[in-house]
């Protein structure tokens, strides 16, 4: 007899998937926990574009990840209001002026192409990534659905900038 937590696990964060022989292989899904939103591969490329093209150049490399956390946290938060998955929150029309850019495109390429600072950015999405692939992936913007970067390259959350 199963627990609640090890069916959980074992439906995949309850989602039971079948595979169609012959079908593309099933993305794997992982719960974002205490965040009701599932995420799986898809979600996660397109996150990480959304990221290296919103992301500024401005900061120390701690601010920098925390940017790069209030951006893909407040997609994440518009998940259950817009009762859609983030891939689509993240392609929502006039949503992020990084979408389909020079940055977005050189997001999907090959990191090794990348120049020095591109790729320490790279580096620093991917760890951002790779922390929401374990599902501990915490809210660090207290719920908010939208940022605003300024002129100058600082983001204004919830009315109230960043970084000082």
């Amino acid at each position: 007899m199963y627990g609640f937590d090890e069916l959980v696990k074992l439906t995949n964060g309850g989602l039971v998937e079948q595979q169609v022989p012959g079908a593309a292989p099933i993305p794997k899904r992982v719960s974002l926990q205490g965040r009701n939103v599932m995420v799986d591969d898809n979600d996660l490329e397109e996150s990480k574009r959304i990221i290296f093209s919103e992301l500024s150049n401005v900061g120390t490399p701690d601010e920098r990840k925390q940017e790069a956390r209030h951006i893909i946290n407040t997609a994440i938060n518009r998940v259950p209001q817009k009762k859609r998955d983030l891939i689509n929150v993240l392609r929502e029309r006039n949503q992020y002026q990084g979408y389909g850019t020079k940055q977005y495109n050189l997001a999907a390429g090959d990191s090794a192409k990348l120049d020095a600072p591109g790729a320490e950015k790279m580096k620093l999405v991917q760890s951002i990534i790779d922390e929401m692939k374990t599902g501990n992936f915490p809210d660090t913007t207290k719920g908010a659905a939208f940022y605003v970067h300024q002129p100058d390259g600082k983001l204004v959350l919830n009315h109230k900038p960043l970084f000082k």
